[in-house]
């Protein structure tokens, strides 16, 4: 049997930096932290990434393409409300993980500080996640014999999506974050689209799925 191959110390920055990030904030986590919890010398972190802004920017994409694996993945449920319930669990799961926010929360409240490179980053991941509620409530709705191809289902995929990611933010401060997050979260998927979430239950102690 072949040895697993090491993971490449550059993807180990990015791990460690996304999840720095996601607990204490952009500002909040400097180069040289970063460089102690991969223990790697801060000269050798400079060496991949010359500056703070340029790792947030690969971070932010890395991060994204994370996440596309794991829609990918979810697309496959053949239910449609596994997929939006599963969906809502990728953020659910961060807050029963630490508590952290989605990178994207993170980074889009240090905007200022940003380079264009992560802003085109944080762009990229908010399509990508509106274009995958988008394509799962317009199957759902052909499913249900309803019309499709109208700006309503587009407008409910961007609606989804900014409310998940701001109830994550209102949950951190709630004494049980994941409860609370997922309590919204489900009313309200129930209350846009019922007849895809028609035979969803509430959440009682689901296990997270450890999303990034």
């Amino acid at each position: 049997m072949s040895a697993t191959p090491p993971v490449p110390t550059r993807t180990l920055i990015l791990d460690a930096s996304i999840r720095l990030m996601q607990h204490r904030g952009y500002r909040a986590v400097g180069m040289r932290e970063i460089a102690e919890q991969v223990q790697i010398k801060a000269a050798s972190l400079y060496h991949h990434f010359p500056s703070k802004e340029m790792l947030a920017a690969e971070a932010m994409a890395h991060y994204g393409e994370m996440q596309r694996e794991r829609l990918q993945a979810l697309s496959s449920r053949p239910r449609m409300e596994a997929r939006l319930t599963g969906y809502a669990e990728l953020f659910g799961g961060m807050l029963a993980d630490g508590p952290r926010l989605c990178l994207y929360s993170v980074l889009a409240e240090a905007h200022s500080a940003l380079t264009s490179p992560c802003v085109e980053a944080l762009e990229r991941f908010s399509a990508q996640n509106v274009q995958w509620l988008h394509a799962t409530l317009e199957e759902g709705f052909r499913l249900q014999g309803l019309p499709t191809g109208s700006a309503a289902a587009r407008e409910l995929a961007e609606l989804i999506f900014g409310a998940f990611e701001g109830y994550m933010v209102l949950a951190m401060v709630d004494a049980a974050p994941p409860k609370a997050f997922r309590k919204r979260a489900l009313a309200l998927l129930r209350l846009l689209v019922p007849h895809l979430m028609a035979t969803v239950s509430p959440p009682s102690g689901r296990k997270p799925v450890s999303p990034r």
